[in-house]
């Protein structure tokens, strides 16, 4: 009854710190909406409108006083393009109070300007006496008002959207410190029920099981007169009641050992089978983690690529005002924001491999070699202090898998094994070819019959118990101290190894030490649906010359940051950008035979429309054009619709502006004379 209420207490109260951190979400995503939707670009705005201002101003004065007409042309183009940075700008800000009127009143001042100061300058240049026009321009008490309005107005328009970028901000902050503290308290509460757990076990389970195998014991020594307790749970007492009959039917009668023989297959079956279901209903756990956390941190990937890529944005435009002391701390600050979000990047990268959503190269491999070339690093890595030993396998078959990852795996192992004897041990790693029959396979969930070649890691270390066994693989899951790993370690091995058509076994008990045991399937050549994206995470190549000036690019991005992210990389090393929000936009355009098109840039998960689709549809109208795709987690989804391809090029976001630049040059100049 006591056992039933705190279960409900603790339900009720995780339902409740559930509902907070679900508040607390939507308020961080509604703040981080007006942010990145609206007051970015609204801030972004006023400064592009405030340099249209100060180039119209430039380029007046320039041609009154040298009569010049490339500085009116100037002037003229700037002025066309005024009108549509202040209608976008009058959008940005229609919801914010008091912002709309400041907008009106900076563009009121700018038309008073041109109406009592450029109209009578241009007026006298073009129509009667240029010296006349320089006269008027000179008369600095006349001019100076309104230039100091047009500037003062804007000025305010700033101010106005940093304000309210800093109230947006503090509220995101609020709502972070919320979901925080909601989740801590359900991990609070996740640590009091298990501990009541094993306080419940220890009780009902362990005393009444300790109990009942003294006695058995003392029976099987041959103490028959030793009486079988009956406590515990149903099933223990179930089972002490059987014993207590076997006891007496031994000393009734000998011939009745046959009977006690089978009772004893039966609970040895029925341990088989408990621990069978146990590994199904870890593996299916680990399943749903994996879709759950794959689809957060693809989200996560988008949101750092707009931050790497604005972070940039703002450490190049601050490298030109270097000599001010107060650049040198902004620099800093920036240079912060960007190791942080590098740092979220990896982490990130890492629940992508748990979650078997990352771009891999797998290649046909010798686990020998693997183990032989990562033999030095494991030395450096584990310590003096822990004896290495090697044990390859002899004419081991080749498997198919990312060779960067297999020697992942053999590091995380070897550091977690390495953290698990401090005092020092044997790290022993072990290779070797496995054949699995159908009986075997039938007791280990995912493992199906066939040729297996197996990496085995094993130390002296501390062990583990089961319930550490049963989540080990679980992202962010750790024994040990704060600070001291990411609980990463272990979920990447398992996603490196199940993306492989692999499995992984562990073997522990306290102080007794652990065996780890990967099986990857053995395979001649490589699987035809096992080829990934060529493109990958290769190093961007460093190009000189004149970046992409008189080269048109098509980007296709359904994500609005991300585009408009990408769009100003590739607009500021002089692409010419068409952008498409979609599929059919993008294949509209390239549709178009007034449009230039010399390479296509596209996402590959978009709603609609695949990347590939986008693609082959383009390429339908321009064939052999360059194609260079954008994505999180595209293997899986290209797998999923028979896409894959071994010629695809593919920069996985979060791309950093030179890794992006650098792709875009690598996709253009290999292109065949044909097609360029």
């Amino acid at each position: 009854m006591r056992v039933g209420v705190a279960a409900t207490a603790a339900l009720l109260v995780t339902v409740a710190a559930l509902c907070a951190a679900l508040i607390a979400a939507a308020g961080t995503r509604d703040a981080d909406r007006q942010l990145s939707g609206r007051l970015v670009p609204a801030a972004g705005t006023a400064g592009v409108l405030l340099a249209q201002y100060t180039d119209q101003q430039n380029d007046l004065r320039n041609f009154v006083s040298t009569g010049r007409r490339a500085p009116l042309g100037a002037f003229l183009s700037t002025a066309r393009q005024t009108a549509a940075v202040d209608a976008r700008l009058d959008r940005l800000v229609s919801e914010y109070p008091g912002l709309p009127a400041l907008v009106r009143q900076a563009t009121t001042a700018h038309r008073a300007w041109l109406q009592h100061v450029a109209r009578p300058q241009l007026t006298a240049a073009l129509t009667s006496s240029l010296r006349h026009a320089q006269a008027l321009q000179a008369d600095i008490p006349r001019v100076r008002p309104y230039v100091l309005a047009v500037r003062s107005r804007l000025a305010r328009v700033q101010a106005k959207i940093t304000a309210e970028q800093r109230a947006v901000t503090a509220q995101l902050t609020s709502s972070q410190g919320l979901l925080i503290g909601a989740l801590l308290v359900m991990c609070l509460l996740v640590a009091v029920i298990s501990v009541g757990g094993m306080l419940t076990v220890r009780r009902w389970l362990i005393r009444p099981l300790t109990a009942l195998r003294g006695a058995a014991d003392a029976v099987a020594s041959g103490t028959y007169h030793t009486p079988i307790p009956v406590g515990g749970p149903t099933e223990f007492a179930d089972l002490g009641r059987s014993t207590e009959r076997m006891r007496t039917a031994l000393i009734s009668a000998a011939s009745e050992r046959i009977e006690m023989q089978a009772e004893q297959e039966r609970l040895r079956a029925e341990a088989e089978r408990d621990r069978v279901s146990r590994r199904l209903q870890q593996s299916e756990r680990l399943e749903s983690l994996g879709h759950l956390v794959g689809g957060v941190a693809h989200d996560f990937n988008n949101l750092l690529g707009v931050i790497i890529g604005y972070a940039d944005f703002a450490a190049d435009q601050l490298a030109d005002l270097d000599g001010d002391a107060r650049i040198a701390a902004v620099n800093a600050d920036v240079a912060q924001v960007r190791g942080a979000a590098d740092q979220a990047a990896r982490l990130t990268r890492q629940l992508l491999t748990f979650a078997r959503r990352d771009v891999i190269r797998p290649q046909l491999l010798d686990l020998n070699d693997v183990a032989m070339t990562t033999e030095q690093l494991l030395r450096r890595t584990i310590g003096e202090h822990i004896e290495l030993v090697a044990r390859p396998g002899e004419d081991l078959w080749p498997v198919f898998a990312d060779r960067g990852q297999v020697e992942q795996v053999l590091v995380n192992l070897a550091i977690n094994s390495r953290d698990a004897m401090p005092r020092g041990g044997r790290l022993s790693v072990e290779t070797g070819n496995v054949d699995v029959d159908a009986a075997y396979a039938d007791t280990h969930p995912g493992l199906r019959p066939g040729r297996y070649v197996r990496l085995r890691v094993s130390d002296t270390g501390a062990g583990m118990d089961r319930e550490t066994i049963d989540r080990v693989f679980e992202p962010f899951f750790t024994t040990k101290p704060k600070g001291v790993g990411t609980g990463l370690g272990l979920a990447t091995v398992y996603g490196i190894v199940t993306q492989a058509e692999g499995v992984i076994q562990i073997y522990s008990e306290p102080g007794m030490g652990t065996a780890v045991s990967v099986l990857l399937p053995a395979r001649d050549t490589p699987a035809a649906d096992g080829q990934a994206p060529a493109g990958g995470s290769c190093p961007a190549p460093d190009f000189a010359g004149d970046g992409g000036r008189g080269t048109s690019v098509l980007l296709v991005e359904d994500e609005e940051a991300i585009r408009e992210l990408t769009r100003r990389i590739l607009a500021g090393d002089g692409y010419q950008v068409k952008v498409a929000v979609s599929g059919s936009d993008a294949v509209g355009l390239a549709a178009r035979p007034d449009v230039a098109v010399d390479l296509l840039l596209t996402d590959v998960v978009m709603p609609g429309m695949l990347g590939t689709e986008v693609a082959a549809r383009v390429r339908e109208l321009r064939p052999g054009l360059p194609v260079l795709y954008m994505s999180g987690y595209a293997e899986p989804i290209l797998n999923s619709h028979g896409a894959a391809s071994a010629d695809m090029d593919i920069v996985e976001k979060p791309f950093t502006q030179a890794a992006i630049l650098g792709r875009v040059r690598a996709a253009l100049a290999a292109r065949s004379p044909a097609e360029g």
